[in-house]
């Protein structure tokens, strides 16, 4: 089944024209418009420009033959200036979160070949020891001197999470980010330009952050950047001073940051909340129909590999009636692109059919870099159309009466029982409408060699009757669909993107036992760890291999346990690494390459005066 596709339709930028090019034009029409806010600092769109072009000239004095530079996505505005740099210097950047894992840096470096990157003077010590050449993007320059520009196609690299295999550099060019930015802009970018354009709180790592950090930029709009990308974010001084914005681009998860933020406030934050990453779900954004926002949702759906977004589907909070257990649509295609819903045959389906999302039109990716294996195998020829490509995601959807698609898993994901597929989404929304149940994820989870399905549960103000649930859920599920446990959370693990990490979900309490022998700390950084472990979960003893959420932790004690090391022992960690890394064994392992990192790395003042 098509869906939404408009041959005739025409984006009013030409193709041609680059990214930072339109950002030029904006800056010239709006020069003394505020750009950008970040703490208590701001730049008019002169003055970025003007910020840009300096940085752009040392790009190209230091690194002229260079195709890709790599960018940090710590929040600031250095890293806006950095980026606008890049693209005016004729190349492409490619997002590096200094917060990672060394492994997965070093895997993205190794694998891209790039040899430069954009930082700055503070985080010198972190992207030298993955073997980089830093151009310090906080550093005032005047070059006389101006080497002719390069012009490239590409306008980012961007690298997938990596969380089924090595990370993925998916090559975007500036046609396919223009196309999307026309749509995003057209789709929820308001005519005012006495409101505030957005506000970034998503890693620069995370596709989805480009609708915020451009659309404003483009529109003569301000962006404010958000301090933070964790579960304060919202917490920012700025986030209430310069709303209401346009719009805000958030996971689904991050509805839970929000509502903390905003409690009971009857005024809007926003006209549009442009939702991603994952599926979205009533009980997401209950809370903001019980306040009455004047506000729209907008579901919007696209793979990194066709350019951020290429689906959407908008609901208006003051209209909004319906509530399915499959959730919020992801709707049709934004214009231009090419949405096809195909069966294993590849032939196309009709409503109430269920299918794989495949994505052609010009948001379509240039391909994966350097692994041809993979361009062969996921961006496949056209079937109705030899000359064309298309993208196959791997997405499963169900398509609706009116024709728009409703998301459903990854296609490797779905798990069949007797020939039918188990519905996660129908057992969590049976699960959240039992009384004291604020949210339910369900996934499944290995547990001794054995699949289990496994319900975790985020409860309300009105108290939980745990014990009730199996035999409330018997009335209304199937027994293969029962879950086999419920585990209580106060708040949802997530990774650096926002996005619910269930690699940190912990398991049942029974279960939390290994079949093998333990292991007990004996370094003094395991010893360290495992101290402050028995202190905040008030434990005897801490093994090396259990996680931190296993024995009991939540967000608040691990953003308790982050301080204690930093206080005691300097230790440097944040909140997605425990989340990510959440045994004694791993978090000790993280800080000895740190430490380690530190001695190897340590350079001289000569040294950095060197340095760009």
């Amino acid at each position: 089944m098509h869906i939404g596709y408009e041959h005739t339709w025409q984006a009013k930028t030409p193709v041609s024209e680059k990214l930072h090019s339109l950002f030029e034009l904006s800056a010239k029409k709006h020069p003394d418009h505020t750009a950008l806010v970040f703490r208590n600092e701001s730049l008019t769109f002169k003055e970025l420009n003007e910020k840009a072009d300096n940085l752009c000239h040392a790009i190209l004095n230091w690194a002229y033959y260079d195709d890709v530079i790599g960018v940090s996505a710590t929040p600031s505005m250095d890293m806006v200036v950095a980026v606008l740099a890049i693209l005016k210097s004729g190349k492409a950047f490619m997002p590096i979160d200094p917060k990672a894992s060394l492994q997965r840096n070093a895997q993205i470096v190794s694998d891209s070949n790039v040899n430069f990157v954009l930082a700055k003077e503070q985080e010198y010590e972190t992207f030298a020891g993955l073997g980089l050449k830093i151009i310090m993007s906080d550093v005032e320059r005047n070059y006389r001197t101006i080497n002719e520009k390069r012009v490239g196609q590409m306008a980012y690299l961007m690298y997938t999470s990596g969380s089924t295999c090595k990370p993925k550099g998916v090559k975007v060019e500036h046609k396919a980010i223009v196309h999307y930015l026309q749509n995003a802009i057209e789709a929820y970018s308001e005519s005012e330009l006495h409101q505030s354009g957005s506000f970034l709180q998503l890693s620069l790592t995370f596709d989805a952050a480009l609708t915020s950090l451009f659309v404003p930029l483009l529109t003569g709009k301000t962006l404010v950047i958000a301090e933070s990308t964790s579960s304060k974010t919202f917490e920012d001084k700025n986030f209430k001073a310069f709303a209401p914005y346009d719009f805000l681009k958030l996971t689904p998860l991050q509805f839970n940051w929000l509502e903390k933020a905003i409690q009971n406030d009857r005024q809007s934050v926003c006209k549009h909340l442009v939702v991603g990453g994952e599926n979205l779900h009533y009980r997401h954004f209950a809370f903001l129909h019980q306040l009455q926002h004047d506000t729209d949702i907008i579901n919007e759906y696209g793979p990194t590999e066709t350019t951020v977004g290429c689906m959407m589907h908008r609901i208006s909070l003051h209209q909004f009636k319906e509530v399915s257990a499959l959730g919020i649509p992801i709707g049709k295609a934004m214009k231009g692109n090419e949405i096809l819903i195909l069966n294993e045959q590849m032939q196309m389906i009709g409503p109430g059919e269920t299918g794989e999302i495949y994505i052609g039109g010009p948001q379509l990716s240039a391909g994966y870099l350097m692994r041809p294996e993979l361009n062969e195998k996921l961006f496949v020829t056209h079937p109705f159309e030899e000359d064309k490509k298309l993208f196959k995601t791997g997405d499963k959807v169900v398509i609706n009466d009116d024709g728009s698609a409703i998301y459903l898993d990854r296609m490797e994901n779905i798990l069949q029982h007797d020939g039918q597929h188990i519905d996660f989404n129908q057992i969590e929304w049976e699960i959240s409408q039992l009384p004291g149940i604020k949210q339910c994820e369900v996934v499944c989870k290995e547990v001794k060699g054995q699949n289990r399905l496994l319900a975790y549960i985020l409860p309300d103000d009105a108290g939980l009757d745990l014990e009730s649930i199996p035999q409330l859920l018997s009335l209304k599920l199937r027994s293969e669909w029962m879950p086999q446990k419920f585990i209580v959370l106060q708040d949802w693990p997530y990774t650096a993107h926002g996005k619910l990490n269930k690699h940190a979900l912990p398991l049942p309490a029974c279960e939390r036992h290994r079949q093998t022998e333990k292991r007990y700390p004996k370094t003094k950084i395991e010893k360290q760890i495992a101290d402050i472990w028995c202190q905040l979960l008030k434990l005897n003893e801490a093994d090396l291999d259990t996680g931190f959420f296993e024995l009991g932790g939540n967000h608040l004690l691990a953003d308790q346990m982050l301080r204690v090391l930093y206080k005691k022992f300097h230790y440097k960690l944040d909140l997605s690494t425990v989340y990510r890394c959440s045994s004694i064994s791993c978090l000790a392992v993280e800080l000895e390459a740190q430490i380690k990192q530190r001695k190897v790395h340590k350079v001289s003042e000569t040294k950095r005066a060197a340095a760009v």
